[in-house]
C-alpha cells in the first residue's frame, strides 16, 4: 500500500474521527446516569486535591456486600480529575469531556490498529461501527474508568506493534525505548482497572506463542509494569479489597456470567424498536460469523491483540459481581475489527461488496432506531433526581456532620451530602445486620425508591429502634435510636 493511499486513509479517519467527538460533546447531558462509581473516583480525587488520606473518602466499606465496590479505587483515573476537581469543583462537565478526549484517543489508536489490514471502505465503516455505537453515546455521561482503561489496553497494543517483534532482530536501543512505554501503559491499563493484569499476561503469552521465548520488550515491559504496580499498593493501598468478591465465587455464577456476558455483546446491537428486537441477534450472529474467519487468520501470527482475551476473558468470567457490557468493551472493539478482517477475506468481489453493504444496511438501521429512542435531555435519574436532591440538601443542612448513614448507594451521599456512609446487605438474621450497624456507629438510615423490601420490613419490624425525620418524593430519613 503506497503512501499516498495511508494519507488518504489518514485524512478521512481523523476527520471522521474528529467529528465524533464533536458530536459527543455537543451532546452531553447533564446530570449523570444511576450508579455510584463515579462519586467514589471524585472522593479520591478531592482527597488527592486536598492531601488527604487517598481512601478516606467517608464510603465505609461493608465486607458483608464487597460488590458494591472496594474501599479505593486505582488511581489513575482520580489523579487524572484532580486539576479539574481544583478548577471546576464537583462540576461534571469537564469531567465528561476529559473522558471524551480519552474516547477520541480510544478511536484514534483502533484505527491505527486496522489501516494496515483493511482497504478504505471497510476503515471508515469500522470506525463507525464502534465510534457512533449508540452504547458509547450513552456511556459518554459516565465518569468512570473504562474509556481511559480501552484507551490505554490500546496503547500497548500499538507499542507492541511498533516495537521489533519476538521472532525477529531489532536495535535493543529502540526495543528498551518501546519497552519502557509499553511497561507504563501497561501499569496506566492496571491503575486504571485492576484487570489490566491481563495485559503483562498479554504480552508474554504472545512472545511464547511466536518464538517460545520472551522477548527484550516484554521482559522490559513486565519488569517496569510490576515496579509500578507495587509502588501504587505500597503508597496507595486499600485496593486489595477487590479479591473479597471472590468469596462468592461458583460454578454457578460462573455459568452464569459466560451467558450475561454472551448477552452483553448481543445488547451492543439492539436497536430500540420493539418490533425488530430480534434483528440484533441475526447482526450479531453475521458480524460473529465474520469475526471467526477474522480471527483464525490472525491465529496465524497472533498479535497481542488477540492473545489479550486468552487472559482477559478468564478474569471477567471468574468475577463473581457481574459488570455487563463495560466488561466487554474492549472485546467488543476487537470483535468489530476481525468482524472487518473477515469481510475482507471473502475473495469474490461482488460478493463482498454485497456483503459490505448488508453490513452498512443492518448497523445503520439498528443505530438510527436506537437514536430514535434516546433521550438527549438532562438525565432524570440518579443525582438528577430532584427528590435526591433534596434529600442530601436535608442531611447536609440538618444533620450531624459525625452522622453515619445507611442507604443503598453510600458513595453518592458521601460526595454530595458531605456524611459517612455505607451500604447494608442481606443479613441471615436482624441480629447480624443490628450488629453491623452498631459496629460502624451508624446513625441515621436513608430510604429511597431503588431499596429493596427487605430493609423495608427490617424498619417495619423494630419500629422502636426508627425516629422517621424526613419524608418527601420517595425517600425518608430514620433516625436510629
Amino acid at each position: 500500500m503506497g503512501v499516498n493511499e495511508f494519507r488518504k486513509k489518514d485524512l478521512y479517519a481523523f476527520i471522521f474521527i474528529l467529528a465524533v467527538g464533536v458530536f459527543f460533546t455537543a451532546t452531553l447531558r447533564d446530570g449523570h446516569n444511576p450508579g455510584g462509581d463515579f462519586a467514589q473516583y471524585i472522593l479520591h480525587a478531592k482527597n488527592l486535591a486536598a492531601g488527604i488520606p487517598y481512601a478516606d473518602t467517608g464510603y465505609m466499606y461493608n465486607p458483608n456486600f464487597p460488590g458494591l465496590g472496594p474501599k479505593a479505587y486505582p488511581p489513575v483515573l482520580p489523579w487524572m480529575l484532580v486539576p479539574i476537581v481544583k478548577g471546576f469543583g464537583l462540576n461534571l462537565k469537564p469531567m465528561k469531556i476529559l473522558l471524551l478526549v480519552f474516547y477520541v484517543l480510544s478511536l484514534t489508536l483502533f484505527y491505527f490498529l486496522i489501516r494496515r489490514h483493511l482497504p478504505l471502505p471497510e476503515v471508515l465503516i469500522a470506525l463507525g461501527t464502534v465510534g457512533l455505537n449508540p452504547f458509547f453515546w450513552n456511556f459518554k455521561d459516565d465518569v468512570v474508568s473504562d474509556i481511559p482503561f480501552l484507551c490505554f489496553v490500546f496503547m500497548v497494543f500499538r507499542l507492541a506493534d511498533l516495537a521489533p517483534q519476538p521472532d525477529t532482530r531489532g536495535d535493543k536501543r529502540r526495543t528498551i525505548g518501546f519497552a519502557l512505554a509499553g511497561g507504563v501503559a501497561c501499569y496506566l491499563a492496571y491503575g486504571t482497572r485492576t484487570i489490566g493484569i491481563a495485559l503483562p499476561a498479554a504480552l508474554v503469552l504472545r512472545d511464547w506463542v511466536r518464538a517460545r521465548r520472551i522477548g527484550l520488550f516484554t521482559a522490559v515491559s513486565c519488569a517496569l509494569f510490576a515496579i509500578l504496580a507495587v509502588v501504587q499498593h505500597l503508597l496507595l493501598p486499600g485496593g486489595n479489597s477487590y479479591f473479597d468478591q471472590f468469596r462468592s465465587l461458583t460454578l454457578h455464577g460462573v455459568a452464569r456470567n459466560v451467558m450475561l456476558y454472551a448477552d452483553s455483546m448481543i445488547k451492543f446491537w439492539d436497536n430500540g424498536l420493539a418490533g425488530f428486537a430480534a434483528f440484533r441477534y441475526g447482526l450479531f450472529l453475521g458480524l460473529a460469523g465474520l469475526a471467526a474467519v477474522g480471527f483464525l487468520q490472525r491465529l496465524q501470527k497472533p498479535g497481542v491483540e488477540e492473545l489479550f482475551s486468552a487472559p482477559y476473558l478468564p478474569i471477567v468470567l471468574l468475577w463473581p459481581t457481574p459488570q455487563g457490557a463495560r466488561f466487554m468493551i474492549p472485546i467488543l472493539f476487537l470483535f468489530v475489527f476481525w468482524a472487518f478482517l473477515g469481510l475482507n477475506r471473502i475473495r469474490h468481489t461482488v460478493m463482498r461488496r454485497a456483503v459490505r453493504m448488508a453490513l452498512i444496511f443492518a448497523i445503520g438501521f439498528t443505530y438510527a432506531g436506537k437514536y430514535r429512542t434516546l433521550d438527549f435531555g438532562p438525565i432524570p435519574t440518579g443525582i438528577g433526581d430532584p427528590g435526591q436532591a433534596a434529600c442530601f440538601r436535608y442531611i447536609r443542612s440538618q444533620t450531624p456532620k459525625n452522622a453515619v448513614f445507611i442507604c443503598y448507594e453510600p458513595r453518592i451521599l458521601a460526595l454530595v451530602a458531605e456524611r459517612k456512609a455505607s451500604c447494608y446487605h442481606e443479613a441471615p438474621s436482624d441480629s447480624l445486620l443490628w450488629s453491623y450497624f452498631e459496629q460502624i456507629r451508624a446513625t441515621h438510615l436513608v430510604l429511597g425508591p431503588d431499596d429493596s423490601s427487605t430493609i423495608r420490613e427490617f424498619v417495619r419490624r423494630h419500629p422502636s429502634r426508627f425516629e422517621r425525620l424526613y419524608d418527601w418524593d420517595r425517600f425518608a430519613i430514620f433516625q436510629i435510636l
